[in-house]
């Protein structure tokens, strides 16, 4: 299993230094960068021990996938750019949660949007096959979106795409908050591409003070679905809980394995 966090580039070096085996980035941030910019981020993670290969927020809310003002050509143009450049730093996976551009409008049809969304993974599928990439979509808690929410119905998402480069994503936090259990990652097994996790109860970082053995039977989940690819530690964390951090879920995953 390798061990990332979700943070800015400018704390990739101290992310290292803490003990993790990757830094997750924002997609959108990196896309909305001009050429000047992209170029200086590109040339500074060059110079990293430790690599960005995974990215979150895959398209900003403006961008719409679901209702009247999905725009397929303008979310096509967005991805080319957006995973050439997640190719060219270095990225294998993207996240593909984005709630605010594929939440479903009041008085669209569910069923339409679902058809929305599962067109726009075909697409994002075939870009990302031409860069080596891998997306994830990622259920979301009810509170945050109102659609594809637990893991069964991400991983019944990716089997109607059918597109190699279409995977789902299993969140420690989206699934507690919503009330789920472990049996739906246990269920998707090979359909599974990449992991969040954090302390159900406030977000924050997992430490051996918090949130009892929940990381401990979330790993064991993990182990019975047979993944072993990049845990990413999407949470609320100050820059003493780093290090503890990382050991922790190294730790943890060495007890169940």
């Amino acid at each position: 299993m390798r061990f990332g966090i979700c943070s800015p580039p400018e704390q990739a070096s101290d992310m290292a230094a803490a003990g993790f085996d990757y830094v997750e980035w924002p997609l959108r941030n990196i896309v909305e960068l001009d050429g000047e910019a992209y170029a200086g981020l590109r040339d500074h993670a060059r110079t990293l021990t430790i690599a960005p290969e995974a990215y979150n927020v895959m398209l900003p809310g403006a961008i719409k996938v679901t209702g009247p003002d999905a725009d397929l050509r303008a979310i096509e143009r967005y991805l080319d750019l957006a995973y050439s450049r997640v190719a060219e730093l270095g990225g294998s996976v993207v996240v593909f949660g984005s709630g605010g551009s594929r939440n479903v409008p009041e008085g669209w049809p569910h069923e339409e949007a679902l058809r929305q969304l599962e067109e726009v993974c075909r697409v994002a599928g075939d870009i990302a096959s031409g860069h080596g990439i891998t997306v994830a979509v990622e259920p979301l808690n009810t509170r945050e979106s109102n659609i594809i929410n637990t893991v069964e119905e991400g991983a019944d998402l990716v089997r109607r795409v059918a597109h190699p480069s279409v995977r789902v994503l299993s969140d420690l936090y989206h699934l507690s908050v919503n009330g789920e259990g472990f049996e739906g990652t246990v269920a998707a097994g090979p359909l599974l591409a990449h992991v969040h996790v954090a302390i159900p109860e406030d977000r924050g970082m997992p430490l051996p003070h918090r949130g009892g053995d929940v990381l401990a039977r979330y790993f064991r989940a993990l182990r019975d679905a047979g993944y072993d690819g990049r845990v990413s530690v999407e949470a609320r964390w100050s820059p003493d809980e780093v290090t503890a951090g990382a050991a922790y879920l190294r730790d943890t995953w060495a007890g169940v394995t």
